[in-house]
């Protein structure tokens, strides 16, 4: 990827300005800049002697610990998306021997 293919977004948390070249869109980083300032800020009224240094770690390791969460979350659905399709193969295999079974009845009973 080329720097031509990122694009350049100027963004404020916490009174100061950064500079982001990323190729993602434009609107999504600046809704992650005010997702990031948002909790910032929400620490801070908590805790106003806290300083934005430590009030952004805080927000880091809150937004690390929810995607921790989200990873574990999408893992366990991964298993159980897994389970139920081992459990639609079986059902589907069964019902092939279902009907293999009733299709050599149906035969035999036209013979008779």
């Amino acid at each position: 990827m080329t720097l031509s293919e990122r694009n350049k977004v100027k963004v404020r948390i916490c009174n100061e300005d950064y500079v982001f070249i990323s190729p993602a869109e434009s609107e999504h980083l600046l809704h992650l800049a005010d997702l990031v300032e948002e909790r910032i800020q929400e620490i801070l009224e908590r805790e106003p002697r806290l300083g934005v240094a430590r009030a952004a770690v805080m927000t880091a390791m809150i937004l690390a610990d929810g995607m921790l969460s989200q990873q574990e979350k999408a893992r366990q659905l991964q298993v159980q998306l897994e389970v139920l399709q081992f459990g639609q193969a079986e059902t589907e295999a069964e019902l092939r021997r279902v009907k293999a079974t009733a299709a050599k009845r149906a035969k035999r009973k036209g013979r008779r």
